[in-house]
């Protein structure tokens, strides 16, 4: 529970930490916290979120069977990857192509990000010279 809301390393990351889901302070810090507050599980019950939309706190979580589990998930696909070009250029306004292809023509990833997009033509020399990138042709 709490790698997969912490931890953007974890497979589950995408799904809970990146999403906004959360653990309460008091069980994020105290395992005797959360088991004073949700006991132990029955031998092959789970955690469960009431609310799939909500953090890991009280009075949203309960133990369920695996079947009640599935029954409650959301629809999945791929889990949203904060740390991909794609999402990293959509955060920054700007198209996934014109930031991967200035990365394939030598741009530093920080400056492809940053700079906005030109309505005409390709970047000047003047211009190059002022975001200190390299002249090439």
């Amino acid at each position: 529970m709490i790698q997969r809301c912490t931890n953007p390393r974890h497979p589950g990351y995408g799904y809970y930490g990146a999403r906004g889901i959360t653990v309460c302070e008091r069980w994020l810090h105290s395992h005797e916290a959360f088991r004073e507050d949700m006991g132990d599980p029955l031998d092959g019950y789970w955690l469960d979120r009431i609310d799939n939309n909500k953090g890991y706190e009280p009075g949203n979580c309960r133990w369920v069977t695996p079947k009640e589990s599935a029954a409650n998930r959301r629809p999945t696909g791929s889990p949203p990857n904060p740390n991909s070009l794609r999402q990293r250029a959509k955060a920054a306004g700007l198209s996934y192509n014109l930031v991967f292809n200035r990365i394939q023509r030598g741009w530093p990833e920080g400056l492809a990000l940053t700079i906005p997009a030109q309505k005409r033509g390709p970047m000047t020399y003047a211009a190059k010279k002022e975001f200190g990138l390299r002249w090439q042709g």
